[in-house]
């Protein structure tokens, strides 16, 4: 029989959407630690640290939903991290390029400082993309970008990642780069 907890009343500010997401090539990922209590306090072992890359979108552009879903196999979870990127240029092209069709694993940070690790090297995210420039002038121009997929698990809390703190990064301008390394 398992073993329920209690669930008790949130301190403090909670505040919504995504200040950044990190996304790792499923193949650099060579094992993750297991979750304790839905967390992970060690790093992910990667094949090459330099291959991942980092995005980051204006101040309420991202979000991330975990639905709980089931069928004859059983529960799973079905992750999907959204976010909108202003003004489609040059730059973004070569970076949806290389997102396109790859399998990957997201770690997002959200708004209260907290992250969590969505996907595995067994049960990998994809990525979508969607552009456009709407019709009217007040309407935003720019890429809608999409990461999901259907592992067993809820995604866990991560407190292994050092991300840039959101009061000394840079504004964010259309030439920022994706950072995937080719070889």
């Amino acid at each position: 029989m398992r073993q329920l907890t209690h669930i008790l009343p949130v301190c403090g500010a909670s505040l919504g959407g995504l200040t950044h997401i990190r996304v790792y090539p499923a193949e650099n990922v060579l094992s993750i630690p297991a979750p304790v209590l839905g967390i992970i306090s060690s790093p992910v072992v990667l094949r090459d640290p330099e291959n991942y890359c980092d995005i980051f979108f204006p101040v309420g552009e991202g979000s991330m939903d975990e639905a709980q879903a089931d069928d004859e196999h059983g529960e799973y979870f079905k992750p999907k991290i959204s976010c909108f990127i202003p003004k489609d240029t040059p730059e973004f092209y070569d970076a949806s390029i290389a997102l396109t069709g790859m399998k990957c694993i997201c770690i997002c940070q959200d708004a209260n400082g907290l992250a969590k690790l969505v996907g595995t090297p067994d049960y990998p995210l994809r990525f979508k993309l969607s552009t456009g420039t709407g019709k009217r002038s007040q309407d935003k121009s720019g890429l809608e970008f999409e990461f999901y997929g259907v592992p067993p698990e809820r995604a866990p809390f991560y407190l292994s990642m050092n991300f840039i703190a959101p009061a000394i990064r840079k504004v964010f301008s259309s030439g920022f780069t994706f950072g995937f390394r080719r070889k």
